[in-house]
């Protein structure tokens, strides 16, 4: 389980996040909306160490020390940020291996064109020729190819078509299955997503959404 007490996040003077606690359970989904600017990404930022915070973050009951992407991604925790990070010089197929590189150990290209078999007759291309959809798709196989249990995804559905959008809510429901958990940040749909928890951040606080 992946859980934080009292998380607090500043910048400067002004309070993104004070005092959250959550969590993400195995083979769970959670879902935190809010307005812009209302600290969700800040808390998926501190929840692998991108960001400071004062506070307590557990992973199976053991409370992080100096946590870091890096070593998150090694205790398979991974973010996929709002706005794929595409490096577009790059093929579709180096871009997606960028996660097992780091990691050394991971799930292969099988597996994740298994999941989305669309990508395939992209894999050469370079990543400046791929729409904002599928350089989404691209950044969240590349988070697959990590094979983290916990996903933190934000703002995953963020501009994309309604087709891709079902794509991706439609393989999420399958690896929840598998027992892989998910905080997801942004408005996500019941018709797309079944969470089990919906959360609201107003004012750096969290609220159990009815």
């Amino acid at each position: 389980m992946l859980s934080t007490s009292n998380l607090s996040v500043k910048y400067g003077r002004t309070e993104a996040l004070s005092s959250v606690s959550l969590d993400l359970k195995p083979g769970s989904i959670v879902t935190v909306n809010g307005h812009h600017g209302a600290g969700k990404s800040s808390l998926l930022k501190a929840l692998i160490g991108g960001v400071r915070y004062s506070g307590v973050i557990k992973l199976n009951g053991k409370t992080l020390k100096r946590p870091s992407p890096r070593k998150m991604l090694k205790n398979k925790v991974f973010l996929v940020p709002e706005r794929s990070a595409i490096f577009d010089t790059l093929s579709v197929r180096e871009n997606i291996q960028l996660a097992a590189i780091t990691l050394k150990k991971s799930k292969n290209l099988t597996f994740v064109l298994k999941l989305f078999p669309e990508l395939e007759p992209t894999l050469e291309r370079k990543a400046f020729s791929l729409s904002g959809g599928q350089k989404q798709i691209v950044s969240f196989c590349r988070c697959l190819m990590a094979n983290p249990d916990f996903f933190l995804l934000d703002e995953p559905f963020l501009g994309l078509s309604e087709h891709n959008k079902l794509r991706i809510s439609e393989r999420i429901g399958i690896l929840r299955d598998s027992g892989k958990s998910f905080l997801i940040s942004g408005e996500v749909k019941e018709t797309m997503v079944k969470a089990d928890t919906h959360l609201e951040l107003a004012g750096g606080k969290l609220f159990v959404k009815e």
